[in-house]
């Protein structure tokens, strides 16, 4: 797969820009410096100002299950993840996972890039309207259905495959905006005072779901949280069935790699587990650090993750009664972990011990062909 870059920021731009002008190979200022030539108008030198990127303000999660399209059996496990920046930018992950005929179908995962637009607040909940992305990322593969497409619109060629909406479609994108309405349309959310949204007010629940807000967003401010030179982007799922809670019970898993040519990564893992005819608890763990990359082998190359620097944990459950949000990078200590075994409290009394459980070493085998990868090593 070819490299895809993100945004570099100005300040890279200008400082060359400053470098190749103003100074000879010797270190003297050149002759058609108008300070020195005494066009000095007056003004100053003003000092280069960096580009800031963005604080995390906030993060909300929602975990669903809905009915599949491929007979009674099938359903869907989805989570969607919310991220809420200084400055009114947005990130947006949605993970799918595709289930019918006793085998998981296809997997879609979708990065959203964009800015939002807060609102009024009533009896704890928030309206936000995230806008039409600017940028998205989107990866899906199926092995059933033999089907691999990872698309960047920072740096594609078109037309390129998308998703098909129905089966046996070939579903083509001429251009960006062909992406982004397919994957990138903004909605109105409602998020409480925990880590949770809706789709729908929880105080007005005649309200109708808006998931096309097709108001462009801000491409500058946008272009902030979008500074790395990207390598590679994979995603993979993994299926529990049955789960701990009966034969229909089953535990949904996707994981996401986004690595840059730094040699920083982010890892996005999501887990939906479904029992007693509802959806028991959601979790997305999203984790920054760096990586090493090996040699390629037989059509997939390693990559080695370090442990995590930060972790961005998420985990709820309405019918367990926990909202459990962590961010290594803010988080106040002792703070409560989701339980590992029923009726636990399970705590951590640092940021080592957060890492230690979410955000641990490991190995992915990246395919170099397609947008999935393997959690093993496929030529072991």
């Amino acid at each position: 797969m070819s490299k895809r870059k993100f945004l570099l920021p100005c300040i890279s731009l200008l400082v060359a820009g400053i470098i190749m002008g103003g100074v000879t190979s010797c270190g003297e200022p050149t002759t058609d410096d108008p300070i020195q030539n005494g066009d000095d108008d007056g003004d100053k030198d003003q000092p280069i100002e960096e580009t800031k990127v963005p604080s995390l303000l906030s993060s909300y999660v929602l975990g669903e299950r809905t009915a599949g399209s491929y007979g009674d059996s099938s359903w869907n496990a989805l989570t969607y993840q919310v991220n809420l920046y200084e400055d009114n930018v947005y990130q947006y992950i949605q993970t799918e996972l595709k289930y019918g005929y006793s085998m998981v179908l296809g997997t879609t995962v979708t990065v959203n890039y964009g800015t939002y637009v807060a609102g009024a607040s009533e009896d704890g909940i928030t309206k936000y309207t995230l806008n039409k992305a600017s940028e998205v990322i989107l990866g899906s593969f199926s092995l059933a259905g033999g089907f691999s497409i990872s698309i960047n619109t920072q740096n594609q060629t078109y037309p390129v495959e998308l998703p098909a909406v129905t089966q046996g479609e070939k579903n083509m994108a001429e251009d960006k905006d062909d992406v982004i309405n397919y994957g990138g349309l903004g909605a109105e959310i409602y998020c409480d005072a925990t880590n949770t949204f809706s789709f729908v007010n929880p105080n007005d629940d005649s309200t109708e779901v808006n998931k096309s807000v097709t108001t462009a967003s801000d491409d500058a401010s946008v272009a902030k949280l979008l500074v790395k030179e990207y390598d590679k982007f994979g995603i993979q799922n993994e299926l529990v069935s049955p789960g701990s809670y009966g034969d229909s019970s089953w535990i949904a898993k996707t994981h996401t790699v986004l690595t840059y040519t730094d040699g920083s990564y982010e890892l996005y893992d999501s887990e939906v587990t479904y029992g007693y005819s509802m959806v028991l608890g959601t979790t997305t763990n999203h984790t920054v650090g760096e990586y090493t990359k090996g040699t390629a082998e037989d059509g997939y190359t390693k990559y080695d993750f370090k442990a995590a620097n930060d972790v961005l944990l998420n985990s709820y459950s309405k019918a367990g009664g926990y909202n459990i949000s962590i961010d290594t990078k803010t988080c106040e200590y002792p703070v409560e972990m989701p339980a590992k075994v029923q009726g636990e409290k399970n705590m951590a009394e640092d940021k080592d011990d957060v890492i230690a459980q979410y955000g641990v070493a490991k190995s992915y085998y990246m395919s170099d062909s397609s947008v999935s990868f393997a959690l093993t090593d496929p030529n072991a």
